[in-house]
């Protein structure tokens, strides 16, 4: 070979292994307080830490790809001192997947965090993590925005997932049995799809933040009747899609402090107390599609007049005067509600405009006056019984065997939803 190829083929040799070098995985084993910077890492065994309060057992800086491959990183805790934090994700891009976290951020004076997402564009997912039942421990601290955390399980916690950034999506992941919350939204413009809450102490579901979007999830049972709900919303401008609550101990969904809400097609059954429930002073709300059964009370809005508030097209059993109440003018979007179903028209000729039709070629027939008859008398009767109301937008008859539960009517809205770009919005986001 000449010797000019020769040295050219060593120099291309010698560049490859740097590249190689350089992106090649770390072989050094995993050490506690270990900062981990852009690459790829494999954890190759369990990992026990034993650090002071609010030092991490892991840091990831940036760019950094950790897989766990099932190993599981404690921290020992001496309840008198409390123990370490468990990973920290602190600048952008970093990845944590597939093990487990235990006993890690017990606190002693201070905040503890079992995984900490401080950066941007971070990714967690198909993690087990278990807490204690020390108050002020959370186990998933989201502090940045456009972080994904997906397939995680928790148990205990005092707020098993602490969602503080904004522009976040949460995926499939299970809150067991948190002390307090099992998601705690205090950021804006949030999305939680398909997650789960069991057994919280307090609410499954505390939203604070403002333009979060809850979609999918399910709530069931919390323990603590001194809170509220399942669900507590107390923010504005939220947005609840087919959302389950049930057996609560309380309230299934409570609105308070907030308001400009949209809450469609959920459900809160087998609730202690209110399965949607509006507390005075919250206003701007649109429920829509809801169904609420068999629960101390199904609907309740504590609102004079439930105000401006708009309750339409829900099914319940129980409900306040004010959801209930049926809309005379159609000039309000106000519900229309457990009203008897219209009278069924004369004649199919006869439309629900309060005017006549036009007789028939053939004349008048016997009994009603001519075919135009027919109609006057059915609406001069409708006049005297006080039902002319319900003829400007008449509903269909319930189905036969419905039972108790009453389905809204959207009759009296003659407007487009006051929410419709919000919704647009909110359909529109990235999952």
């Amino acid at each position: 070979m000449h010797p000019i190829n020769q040295s050219h083929r060593y120099a291309r040799s010698s560049a490859f292994c740097i590249l190689l070098c350089l992106f090649a995985s770390p072989g050094l084993a995993l050490e506690c307080g270990d900062t981990l910077g852009p690459g790829t890492y494999e954890m190759e065994a369990d990992l026990q830490c034993d650090l002071p309060p609010g030092v991490p057992s892991l840091r990831l800086s940036g760019g950094a790809k950790l897989n766990m491959h099932d190993h599981t990183l404690t921290c020992l805790a001496d309840p008198a001192v409390g123990s370490g934090d468990g990973i920290w994700l602190e600048g952008p891009s970093n990845e944590v997947s597939g093990g487990n976290i235990e006993g890690c951020g017990v606190p002693h004076g201070q905040v503890g965090v079992a995984m900490r997402l401080v950066g941007n564009g971070n990714r967690v997912s198909k993690l087990n993590i278990s807490g204690d039942l020390f108050p002020h421990q959370i186990l998933v601290n989201i502090g940045g925005s456009n972080n994904v955390v997906q397939d995680v399980v928790t148990s205990l916690g005092d707020i098993a997932f602490a969602v503080g950034g904004r522009d976040n999506v949460l995926l499939h992941n299970q809150s067991l049995s948190a002390t307090r919350f099992g998601f705690d939204v205090v950021g804006n413009h949030n999305r939680l799809t398909n997650n789960s809450a069991v057994s919280s102490d307090c609410s499954g579901y505390s939203v604070s933040g403002p333009d979060n979007v809850l979609t999918d999830n399910e709530g069931v049972g919390n323990l603590n009747n001194l809170c509220e709900g399942i669900y507590v919303i107390e923010a504005f401008r939220t947005i609840l899609e087919r959302n389950t609550a049930r057996a609560g101990i309380r309230d299934g969904f409570t609105f308070a402090f907030g308001g400009n809400n949209v809450v469609r097609n959920n459900v809160a059954t087998g609730n202690a107390g209110t399965g949607i429930s509006v507390i005075f002073g919250d206003m701007g709300n649109e429920f829509v599609g809801n169904i609420a059964t068999g629960n101390g009370q199904d609907l309740n809005d504590g609102n004079p007049d439930c105000d401006n508030n708009i309750w339409r097209d829900n099914q319940f059993e129980t409900a306040s005067a004010c959801i209930q109440m049926i809309c005379a003018s159609g000039t309000r979007s106000l519900p229309v509600l457990n009203s008897p179903p219209a009278p069924q028209p004369i004649s199919s000729a006869v439309t629900t405009s309060g005017s006549a039709p036009s007789p028939p070629d053939e004349g008048g027939g016997s009994g009603g006056g001519g075919g135009g008859g027919g109609a006057i008398d059915w609406l001069t009767l409708l006049g005297l019984t006080g039902l002319a109301g319900m003829v400007a937008a008449r509903g269909s008859r319930p189905p036969h065997g419905s039972g108790p539960v009453a389905r809204q009517s959207s009759r009296c809205v003659d407007a487009a939803p006051a929410h419709t770009d919000l919704l647009r919005h909110a359909d529109s986001r990235p999952t």
